[in-house]
């Protein structure tokens, strides 16, 4: 990638053969602010093309962006990188053909800046569909939804993203939904605030990966961009907060007769730093203990185990579980395995092929301009990728031993939470400071 100014606009070009689709990121840093506004971010996202605005009507606008782009999505999201500071930021991501480049920015413009967001009724089934969704996913995937929380409970950008993806932001929404009567002035006021807060081009950048037709045409067309946005006045939202992180270890009671068993830790926080080798033997806790014990033996659909090194959490999540303290002796006891295993060569070198299959995934265009764009957001460098392939790849046998100790002190450090059965949960009510409902 490659630091440009493009239309006025600083950017990050990725020299990427996009087959004559341009694929551009608009990316509004997000300066402090109250913790309440958070979960606004993700309503905006939800909201923006979903409402009418002072030209169209939102069926209009569905319309419209369908017959003119490829794809036009509004969302928060945040970069860690490796020294713990976090960037938040609000992305609007496009695929467009050079042609519809102009149309694309104006339908933004007009969205981020003239979206009516006074019609209750119109908020009332958006706000429906998104609790109706996020119980839908909460069922079908309590897998990422215990492990994430678990992780919340120790990581401060994992704090962030609950508040504008997981539960605290299903809880958000289920309480604006069932007091929408008392609370539409609120909301519309808020999703106003907050979008003129947002789409600041002063804190505007901009990724792309396109051919020339496609830059020649951002080049031209942003600086008006530029301007429409600033015809609304950017003002701040209050004092900023920041969010504290609680080991809250919750059992979160949904429908269901199987659980999601979830233990996570940090790896940092107990004083180990990164290495490859971790990757290879996560992919033998998975492939040889956590399968055998959980999934075989415990009745389990599923088990993982994953490191997350820019952020130095490790998670383990159990899928659609019959069991629930069974689940959490087996995490706990993945050290002893990790310090006793038996293995040969031949073995070591399966799982070394079964992490390289993971990362070595083909990848479209689009993917590779957003693998390119997080590393220039986390600072990751090629020099850093290139260290990690080479402890997995030259990882002992001593090494692989010696990851038993990481397992076994996060494991220690007791962050757990279960999205499960009421039964069962009030059963094992001890393992948990928090029993709420969804």
């Amino acid at each position: 990638n490659e630091k440009r100014l493009i239309g006025g606009t600083p950017a990050v070009f990725h020299d990427v053969d996009t087959n004559g689709i341009t694929y551009f990121t608009l990316s509004f840093e997000l300066r402090d602010m109250p913790k309440k506004y958070y979960p606004y971010l993700a309503l905006l996202g939800e909201v923006l093309c979903g409402v009418d605005t002072e030209k169209h009507s939102y069926s209009d606008l569905d319309i419209e962006i369908r017959l003119n782009t490829g794809d036009v999505h509004l969302h928060p999201w945040s970069y860690k990188r490796a020294d713990g500071s976090v960037t938040v930021v609000y992305q609007v991501e496009a695929a467009v053909m050079p042609d519809k480049i102009g149309y694309t920015l104006d339908m933004l413009a007009e969205v981020m800046t003239q979206s009516k967001f006074t019609d209750k009724k119109r908020i009332g089934a958006i706000l429906a569909e998104i609790k109706s969704e996020s119980q839908r996913v909460i069922m079908s995937s309590g897998i990422i939804y215990a492990a994430n929380r678990a992780v919340s409970y120790f990581d401060e950008e994992a704090c962030i993203h609950q508040s504008f993806s997981g539960l605290d932001y299903y809880f958000f929404i289920k309480d604006l939904y069932e007091n929408l009567d008392k609370k539409a002035g609120e909301i519309a006021e808020n999703l106003r605030k907050v979008a003129a807060f947002v789409f600041d081009p002063a804190h505007l950048s901009l990724s792309v990966g396109c051919d020339k037709a496609g830059y020649d045409a951002l080049e031209s067309l942003l600086p008006s961009f530029r301007t429409a946005l600033n015809k609304t006045a950017h003002v701040s939202l209050g004092e900023g907060e920041r969010f504290v992180p609680e080991r809250k270890n919750e059992g979160i009671m949904i429908p269901s007769q199987v659980q999601y068993v979830a233990r996570a830790g940090s790896f940092k926080n107990a004083g180990y730093d990164y290495s490859g080798a971790f990757e290879v033997v996560s992919k033998a806790v998975n492939i040889d203990y956590l399968y055998q014990q959980v999934r075989v033996r415990g009745g389990a659909y599923g088990c993982y185990n994953q490191f997350f090194w820019r952020e130095g959490r490790v998670a383990f999540s159990s899928y659609r579980d019959p069991n629930l303290t069974r689940t959490d002796e087996v995490y706990k006891s993945t050290g002893e395995f990790v310090r006793t295993h038996e293995f040969d060569e031949k073995e070591l070198t399966k799982y070394i092929i079964g992490v390289f299959s993971r990362i070595d995934r083909p990848m479209s265009p689009k993917m590779k301009i957003q693998r390119s764009y997080n590393a220039y957001m986390t600072g990751d460098t090629f020099a850093s990728v290139n260290r990690r392939r080479a402890e997995m790849l030259d990882i002992t046998e001593e090494q692989f031993r010696a990851v038993g100790k990481v397992y076994h002190a996060i494991c220690e450090q007791g962050y757990f939470c279960v999205v499960g059965n009421e039964k069962t949960i009030r059963e094992n009510k001890e393992q948990f400071k928090n029993i709420l409902s969804i």
